[in-house]
């Protein structure tokens, strides 16, 4: 969604730019564009509210049932009433997180190991 919206954004800035560069008001010649390139940004921030948590975040938290919550609403079948697809999803999420939560993140450590 970051990537088309930047894409949409240089494609609409230079046919703006291009459209205002005739207008006679100065202000409206910069005022415009700028307010045109507002309406992405307010867009994605309105999709965020209805976008659902990423699933390994919540497994991550330890939110585990809101996490099963958005997978099997993200990766149900309909021809399918165990949503085994879905059922085994979740197990390789939950497992990943698990391994996750044990790993030490940080960069410094792994250079340590290796004597740099």
């Amino acid at each position: 969604m970051n990537g088309v919206n930047i894409a949409l954004g240089y494609g609409l800035a230079s046919y703006m730019g291009l459209a205002f560069y005739y207008v006679e008001n100065p202000a409206t010649q910069w005022r415009a564009p700028l307010g045109i390139a507002l309406i992405w940004p307010l867009m994605m921030v309105g999709v965020c509210f209805v976008i659902p948590e990423s699933p390994r975040y919540l497994l991550m938290q330890g939110r585990i049932d809101e996490a099963r919550d958005v997978v099997f609403k993200l990766h149900s079948i309909k021809g399918d009433p165990d949503q085994s697809f879905a059922r085994g999803e979740f197990y390789q999420m939950a497992k990943q997180a698990e391994l996750d939560r044990e790993i030490d993140p940080g960069w410094v450590s792994d250079w340590s190991d290796e004597g740099f």
